[in-house]
């Protein structure tokens, strides 16, 4: 913070020609007041780069951890189970906890946090139904929506998108009242 000022310095930017590529910086104050840069590089057009840090200076003036774009949605989520829940539920739920984020590890898992969009949740959801149910499925909706909400509370992400995807697969009936196959993830 800057003396006689109660708020925090907004992130500033700049953009780099490195031979053929692009690349940004950014300045700001982190939680702590500390003043922090962060690099991104490997942007082919000056567009790529605007618009890059154009998000980064928004996420800043929202208020946002920007060192959360390195964090993976897999690492936080395994992270968070570790660390947080694993402290408020019995060893048999952490158990299936475990189980159901390793598939989720497995299909989300390198998908940056604060790039997470509900099209990757219902793609997920989707490539899921053929090898689990319509109920495990939903149990894996509710544990992504968990982890994203403290993830919001926390000021790693601006929004859960989990809570975007209302529609989850589950069993279609024919007319005659027979299942048909799955319905697909429909966002809300």
């Amino acid at each position: 913070m800057t003396a006689g000022n109660s708020k925090p310095r907004r992130g500033r930017g700049s953009i780099i020609k490195r031979g053929n590529r692009y690349s940004i910086i950014v300045s700001f104050q982190d939680s702590s007041g500390n003043r922090t840069r962060k690099w991104e590089s490997g942007f082919t057009t000056k567009r790529q780069a605007e618009s890059r840090l154009g998000e980064l200076l928004s996420q800043i003036e929202n208020g946002l951890n920007i060192k959360a774009s390195d964090t993976t949605f897999g690492k936080f989520l395994n992270e968070w189970l570790e660390r947080y829940v694993s402290k408020r539920v019995r060893d048999s739920t952490m158990d299936g906890y475990r189980q159901r984020a390793k598939h989720i590890v497995d299909g989300l898992g390198d998908v940056s946090i604060i790039d997470l969009r509900p099209d990757h949740l219902i793609e997920y959801y989707d490539s899921k139904l053929l090898n689990l149910s319509a109920s495990t499925i939903t149990k894996h909706h509710h544990l992504i929506v968990d982890c994203l909400s403290d993830a919001v509370k926390w000021n790693l992400v601006g929004r859960n998108v989990g809570i975007a995807v209302v529609n989850l697969p589950g069993p279609l009936k024919r007319d005659d009242g027979t299942l048909r196959g799955r319905n697909p993830a429909i966002p809300g």
